[in-house]
């Protein structure tokens, strides 16, 4: 087995897939996903969100250190402008 392969294994086991509920719905993501990762995911990117993890509102500048775990309940609510 080649050393590529057998890293690519390893990294496959460290982030084994987990459930999560994303806006009501099961989602599945990979184990240690951050919730900045999520919201790249979602393709979120420069928009306007708020995200609520377990009835609690995350700060944005905590989003790269937030690992999220099975079962959390994730709540993304976008900005909608109006006048």
């Amino acid at each position: 087995m080649r050393l590529q392969d057998t890293l690519n294994q390893i990294s496959q086991l460290r982030r084994s897939p987990m459930q999560i509920h994303l806006n009501g719905e099961e989602q599945q993501v990979s184990e240690n996903t951050t919730m900045s990762e999520l919201v790249q995911k979602l393709n979120l990117g420069e928009q306007r969100f708020a995200i609520e993890v377990n009835g609690e509102l995350l700060p944005r500048g905590s989003f790269s250190q937030h690992q999220l775990q099975p079962g959390d309940q994730v709540e993304v609510v976008q900005a909608i402008g109006g006048g």
